[in-house]
């Protein structure tokens, strides 16, 4: 999702040029592969698209918090780890985000 950027507007395509996406290249093939295997998408023709099952899925994250699937808040968190690099001391807010979004599940 080196990309991404072309398809937002506005800060968050300037946010998501300059983090360079989301993701690594290295990461996409086994990502991929990963949700071929759990059958969340299969081959249609020439493309990739969701089965019910990546269906079913994305309701489930979209009721658990939307933000899950929000690609400013991917963007927010891999801007995030990427001045922890710099600054560890980003490390504990970057925790403090994480546990309040996982302490109610």
């Amino acid at each position: 999702m080196e990309n991404i950027h072309n398809k937002e507007k506005g800060e968050i395509k300037k946010i998501l040029k300059d983090i360079k996406g989301i993701g690594t290249p290295a990461t996409r093939g086994s990502i991929i592969e990963t949700l071929f295997k759990r059958e969340y998408i299969q081959n249609k023709g020439k493309s990739i698209v969701t089965t019910d099952k990546g269906n079913k899925f994305i309701e489930l994250l979209l009721a658990i918090d939307s933000r899950l699937l929000d690609v400013k808040y991917t963007a927010d968190l891999e801007t995030s780890l990427k001045e922890m690099v710099s600054n560890p001391a980003d490390f504990k807010s970057f925790l403090t985000e994480v546990n309040a979004l996982t302490s109610e599940y």
